[in-house]
């Protein structure tokens, strides 16, 4: 099982699962400084433990100090227990978790709480969890 859950979260992470067409669907997260965070709802699924798990990209506005222009990570919520954490995360020379990919891993972080209304990862979850 583990297996097939970590072969599953790097094609999330690593697959060009991204529509570029005029239907596509994202959920904005955050817009500052130049920086978008948004989550792509076609790549938005449950884990078999009841939680939600989804791809989040962050588009910047400049690169980074290593040349970076997005980051990708799947992400886990915790429903009920208002907690997420990162799955898997890499971050790319181009756009929209293209080109080339750099900084990759497939290491889980701790749980964290979500912290309030303001932080994104609690819009995703009123968006995303049942009521």
């Amino acid at each position: 099982m583990a297996v097939v859950w970590a072969l599953f979260t790097l094609g999330l992470v690593f697959a060009g699962f991204l529509p570029h067409d005029a239907h596509a669907k994202y959920l904005i997260l955050e817009r500052s400084n130049g920086k978008v965070v948004y989550i792509p709802l076609v790549a938005v699924a449950w884990t078999p433990e009841g939680n939600r798990y989804f791809t989040v990209i962050h588009d910047f506005f400049n690169p980074d100090l290593l040349g970076h222009l997005s980051r990708r990570h799947v992400e886990e919520i915790d429903c009920k227990g208002k907690r997420t954490r990162t799955r898997a995360h890499a971050r790319f020379t181009g756009k929209r978790g293209t080109g080339k990919a750099t900084l990759n891993t497939d290491e889980p972080t701790n749980w964290r709480p979500i912290r309030g209304k303001e932080d994104p990862m609690e819009i995703a979850r009123n968006l995303l969890c049942p009521a």
